[in-house]
């Protein structure tokens, strides 16, 4: 197997909103635990597949502020984070993305771009297309800090022999709900850990899902 390197953010950003005005935004640093997928080696389909991880990948990180989704407008925050240098998904996309696909496939490359029709028995993309994060501030009354919710938004295609699409599909993570307790401001240190912590829990179920649905979606087309 063979991955294609991708770069990891280790560095705090530095925003500048204004002539006068600097804020300092830790990147996110994701800690996402590899999927369980629960597959037999039996049920590994002999296949040469490349998954496509772009990277650049253009996703969007969106924020309805305090006030809560409901009737809130998300405002995207992604330059608040440096843009996706400060939010690797596509880097941690990858890396679980190189240890989960082998339990489903014969032989697995990570790749930044569609290959050539023929180069492979099988191609699969995998992308994040949004972040959505709802935040409100917890009353110092009942113990402070920030409520959060948190979700993403994905793209999986599975293409077959000479890249004809299999299927295609946009599909929405489930909503994880945390409290953050020693928060000071949407963007400190905690906040920050805890989006890379939970954030990281929802992409290790993309690429769970991921592999799944490939497995399955390319066992139905085989010959």
């Amino acid at each position: 197997m063979r991955i294609t390197a991708l770069p990891v953010v280790c560095a705090a950003v530095a925003l500048t909103a204004s002539a006068c005005f600097t804020m300092q935004v830790h990147p996110v640093s994701f800690h996402a635990p590899t999927p369980e997928l629960g597959l037999a080696p039996g049920q590994k389909l002999p296949l040469r597949v490349a998954v496509v991880i772009p990277d650049p990948m253009g996703f969007r990180y969106y924020s309805a502020g305090r006030g809560g989704r409901s009737g809130s407008v998300l405002q995207d925050q992604t330059e608040q984070f440096g843009g996706e240098q400060g939010i690797p998904i596509p880097s941690e996309l990858a890396r679980l993305s190189a240890e989960a696909f082998p339990a489903a496939f014969q032989s697995v490359s990570i790749v930044r771009q569609l290959p050539a029709p023929g180069e492979y028995d099988a191609v699969v993309e995998l992308s994040v297309t949004s972040v959505e994060q709802d935040a409100s501030w917890i009353s110092p009354f009942s113990g402070g800090g920030a409520g959060m919710l948190l979700l993403m938004n994905w793209r999986l295609s599975v293409l077959g022999r000479g890249n004809k699409e299999l299927l295609s599909r946009d599909r929405t993570t489930e909503r994880r709900r945390f409290v953050v307790k020693k928060c000071r401001s949407f963007y400190d240190v905690h906040m920050v850990e805890a989006i890379g912590r939970e954030g990281g829990v929802l992409l290790s179920s993309i690429v769970r899902s991921a592999v799944r649905t490939s497995r399955d979606r390319l066992a139905q087309a085989a010959p």
